[in-house]
């Protein structure tokens, strides 16, 4: 984005004083914009699961569309609520524990699997034990 904006004398344009203030609004949007996508996906997880809605989910709607009294960034229109450090922690810490569970979870069904296999493995062994103690009895 660019640092120049028109001056109200017409004069030409004018250096504006706080660029930096401008790349810290377009990436704190974009880390709002990730943090939603982020909030949907696990509810989506959740739903997928079996697991009933978080109540930080019909929260976190109110907040974003705007309803939160609390801090907003731009004036007039289009407020939108910025979330405060210990929710974007939280949400971060959040994010963490779902994907270790679902870590945990895939980890589970792998072992379950494992375990089936080992059990007919153990079976089918067993018959062949069977088998030949059956086999050589009816020789001796």
């Amino acid at each position: 984005s660019s640092s120049f904006v028109s001056s109200s004398s017409g004069a030409g344009p004018t250096r504006n004083p706080n660029p930096a203030s401008e790349a810290e609004a377009a990436a704190l949007s974009e880390l709002s914009e990730q943090l939603h996508t982020l909030r949907s996906e696990n509810e989506d997880t959740r739903r997928r699961l079996g697991y009933p809605p978080s109540s930080s989910a019909s929260d976190s709607n109110a907040n974003s569309n705007g309803d939160a009294s609390s801090s907003s960034t731009g004036t007039g229109g289009g407020k939108r609520r910025v979330p405060s450090g210990r929710e974007v922690d939280l949400d971060v810490q959040l994010q963490g524990l779902t994907d270790q569970l679902i870590s945990e979870q895939s980890r589970v069904e792998a072992l379950a699997s494992e375990k089936a296999t080992l059990a007919l493995r153990l079976e089918a062994a067993a018959d062949a034990a069977d088998q030949l103690l059956r086999g050589a009895n009816t020789r001796g």
